[in-house]
């Protein structure tokens, strides 16, 4: 991992360095240690007219208005909806690259830049988060014009001392007073990557997109599954077993059976009566492995529709939650 400058002093206009170093306070060397005040880049917001702003010194911020991911037109508050407030708390407008003042002097305006800003916290009552923050669809979808709490740094960590609920399909309806028809899931999304380009084409022969996200198996039901499995192929092993003894029953004696000459016949070979009860119990044997394998392909066919199908009542896999 790269090393993090202590102290970056990029952006800071010459006027306030020279300022600071009049009050005889160092840009470093002490500066800000123990929470002491410290010289470093602090962006001029661009407020809009409806927006509150409470802003530190060092560059972070809280603004109260209408939803705005970007300039003044973005958004639904650009666009003059109602039902669109948003409260966004940032930290580093801009990140590395923040500036007071351009070349010449002259002050440099900041708007919220959800690429490069270091860190936020977003909530608005009407927006296009996944839009916003260049999000694949996934399973979950787009979501427009909806409610939406966006949180996005470095490293995020979510801390539960007594667990932690992901939970969605709460509500009977939405933000904005639509019906909830169908449970949206839940995607684990690693790499932004939702889709993945197949090493077979379409029948065109173009290169075609397949869902990359899979469904997450439910354990129970697999365990349950793969128990199911082992135990129809130790079955169908017991059935296999009982079809080779049959046949070994038949053979074996048979490879030392000798023809008997019958008075009814004389010179003709007739088969001894123990063959016959041979083959007779052969028979047996082979009605009996039949049986077992006809209820054996019910079983497993049983098996395969429960677990395995997306239909079945114990399927595996997850009908609402994926990753990749």
């Amino acid at each position: 991992m790269a090393k993090v400058k202590a102290v970056i002093q990029t952006g800071v206009p010459a006027s306030k360095k020279r300022y600071r170093k009049n009050l005889n306070r160092p840009d470093s060397h002490g500066g800000g240690i123990f929470q002491d005040r410290i010289l470093e880049a602090h962006p001029h917001y661009n407020a809009a007219p409806s927006e509150a702003v409470t802003e530190g010194e060092n560059n972070n911020f809280i603004v109260l208005g209408r939803d705005r991911p970007k300039g003044l037109k973005s958004g639904y508050g650009g666009k003059g909806d109602t039902h669109s407030g948003k409260i966004d708390i940032v930290v580093g407008m801009q990140g590395i690259n923040v500036k007071e003042e351009s070349e010449d002097g002259q002050r440099l305006y900041t708007d919220p830049d959800l690429i490069l800003d270091a860190a936020r916290i977003y909530i608005s009552q009407k927006t296009d988060v996944d839009d916003n923050f260049h999000l694949k669809d996934g399973k979950v979808g787009n979501v427009k014009t909806r409610s939406a709490i966006a949180i996005k740094a470095d490293g995020v960590r979510v801390i539960g001392r007594e667990g932690i609920k992901l939970v969605t399909g709460t509500d009977k309806y939405n933000s904005q007073g639509v019906e909830i028809s169908a449970v949206s899931g839940i995607d684990l999304i690693a790499g932004n990557r939702d889709l993945i380009t197949s090493k077979i084409p379409d029948p065109f022969g173009e290169p075609q997109q397949i869902q990359y996200l899979q469904p997450i198996p439910k354990g129970y039901n697999l365990e349950e599954a793969l128990k199911s499995i082992t135990q129809r192929v130790m079955r169908l092993n017991s059935v296999v077993q009982g079809l080779c003894r049959g046949i070994f029953y038949l053979i074996g004696p048979a490879t030392t059976v000798k023809p008997v000459v019958t008075a009814l016949a004389p010179g003709v070979a007739t088969p001894n009566i123990d063959d016959i009860i041979d083959v007779l119990s052969f028979a047996v044997y082979t009605q009996k492995a039949m049986a077992d394998l006809r209820w054996q392909g019910i079983k497993l066919t049983d098996m395969q529709e429960n677990y395995l199908e997306v239909t079945g009542y114990n399927y595996i896999n997850s009908r609402h939650n994926r990753t990749n």
